[in-house]
C-alpha cells in the first residue's frame, strides 16, 4: 500500500451564526448540527466603506454537533475548521472543528458608519 496524503480541501472560516442551529439525527443515530454562517469582507471605495456578506451552510457531526447544540446560538461568533462539499447544488462546509465565541462582538461604532451591505450566498453556479 502507498503512503496516504493529507487532503488539500481544508477551510478556516470566522463569522456569525445567521439563525438558530438545527440538531437532528441520521437513520444510523449520528447527531448532525446545521446552521448558516455569515462572513464579510470590507473595503473602501469612492462612496465610502462597503461591507459584502457571504453566507455558507455548515454541517457538523457527532462531537462537533454536540458543541453546536451546547454553545452555538443565533448571532454568536464562531470559528469553523472543515472542508467544502457539494450537497444538492450548494456548497456546504463540513465542520471538523467548531469553536463558539459567544463573548466576541463586532465593533458597533465602526460598522454603524458602513451602511452598504451586499448579501451573497454560494451555490454550484457561484451565485
Amino acid at each position: 500500500m502507498g503512503a496516504r496524503t493529507a487532503s488539500i480541501n481544508y477551510v478556516h472560516l470566522l463569522g456569525r451564526v445567521d439563525s438558530a442551529p438545527k440538531i437532528s439525527f441520521t437513520a444510523e443515530r449520528t447527531k448532525v448540527g446545521e446552521f448558516f454562517l455569515t462572513t464579510w469582507d470590507e473595503y473602501k471605495n469612492a462612496d465610502g466603506w462597503v461591507k459584502e456578506l457571504d453566507t455558507f451552510a455548515v454541517k457538523a457531526f457527532n462531537s462537533s454537533a454536540d458543541i453546536i447544540e451546547a454553545a452555538v446560538r443565533q448571532g454568536c461568533a464562531v470559528a469553523i475548521v472543515g472542508k467544502l462539499k457539494l450537497d444538492a447544488r450548494k456548497i456546504v462546509i463540513v465542520a471538523t472543528r467548531v469553536i463558539a465565541m459567544p463573548g466576541v462582538r463586532e465593533d458597533e461604532q465602526r460598522h454603524a458608519t458602513q451602511p452598504a451591505l451586499t448579501p451573497r450566498s454560494y451555490t454550484e453556479e457561484g451565485s
